[in-house]
């Protein structure tokens, strides 16, 4: 090793900072180019949905429920047989509807509950 390459250099502060830049903004690129992801599809009130369980549920299914509203522009409030919940898009995934005939808990929430009464007719009393 030569005793040249030990010794001390000046550092211009105009030069680290034109360098340190330039690495500022390389970085920026290659990161900007992941940040969006690929942009979700819009979510219309109505259609079919499956949402992502609460944490403390997080090994169960993903319940099957319908839209009800927008809230903003990436939270949706969703009707499933436990309730509402509100989940951000990302926590969302589409769903087919079910098929015309079948009947499911949204049909029984919305139209068929008057057609029920409170008594039940067919019991007999103790």
């Amino acid at each position: 090793m030569t005793p040249a390459l030990l010794q001390p250099e000046v550092a211009y502060p105009g030069t680290v900072k034109i360098e340190i830049g330039a690495r500022r903004a390389r970085a920026k690129q290659y990161y900007d180019r992941n940040v969006g992801g690929t942009p979700h599809d819009v979510i219309q009130p109505g259609q079919w949905v499956y949402a992502k369980p609460n944490p403390q549920h997080k090994h169960s299914a993903w319940p099957h429920g319908i839209v009800e509203k927008v809230s903003l522009p990436r939270s949706y409030t969703v009707v499933t047989p436990h309730g509402k919940i509100r989940r951000n898009r990302a926590q969302i995934r589409l769903a087919a509807a079910p098929p015309p005939g079948a009947k499911t808990y949204m049909s029984q929430q919305t139209g068929d509950q008057t057609q029920h009464s409170d008594t039940c007719e067919d019991s007999e009393p103790p």
